[in-house]
């Protein structure tokens, strides 16, 4: 051997430090095969639990959104009634009014004003609880009071009355409609479509 070349036979494997990154592998923090934390250390294993319980709660707020606003049938039945009870409030205000010139507006009203009160009975019968006077009017229209009010003073109460009852009527059916196809309850079909055909015979009541 010449004189001038190193003897690196005594040498142990840790004497060579270019080789260090081979002899210590397996000291080397483990990760995933997606280059995610492993979760072996606190701070990975708390940003795990922190980020799968935001995802968690985005996935909540989601389903609330598609499935939670949607109204019940107790929302339904009580707007049904609300407006049963407004257009009831309006035939007997008429009626009362004595400002009716046509003996047909004022058979109109009549007829619109029983037939709906019974319906309201059945309404508030499908619920398990009467609402009370209070909610049942929150439907009622100061505009409309005022536009009868108007309507008398200018001689065209017939024709305001009619067509005001005549929109409140095609507005409840709609929703008559509405509820009726959100129903799962049998009794409720009957009663939601035993009303709706009313609705359709008060609408062709003759007015003149």
């Amino acid at each position: 051997m010449k004189p001038d070349q190193p003897n690196n036979q005594g040498q142990t494997p840790s004497a060579l430090p270019q080789y260090d990154f081979i002899m210590n592998t397996g000291n080397q923090p483990k990760k995933s095969k997606l280059g995610l934390p492993s979760g072996n250390s606190t701070k990975q294993r708390v940003l795990i639990v922190t980020g799968g319980a935001g995802i968690l709660l985005i996935v909540g707020f989601i389903v609330m959104s598609l499935f939670g606003g949607s109204p019940s049938s107790k929302d339904n039945l009580t707007l049904l009634a609300q407006q049963q009870n407004e257009i009831v409030r309006i035939a007997d205000a008429a009626q009362a009014a004595k400002s009716i010139r046509n003996i047909n507006t004022l058979h109109a009203a009549t007829s619109i004003g029983v037939v709906l009160q019974s319906d309201q009975q059945q309404t508030i019968a499908l619920l398990a609880k009467k609402p009370s006077v209070k909610i049942l009017s929150l439907k009622k229209s100061t505009k409309t009071d005022a536009d009868l009010v108007t309507a008398s003073q200018n001689n065209t109460y017939d024709e305001t009355l009619l067509n005001t009852l005549q929109t409140q009527l095609v507005q409840y059916q709609q929703q008559l409609k509405k509820t009726y196809d959100a129903s799962s309850s049998k009794k409720e079909k009957d009663a939601l479509s035993a009303a709706y055909k009313n609705t359709g015979l008060l609408l062709t009541i003759p007015t003149k």
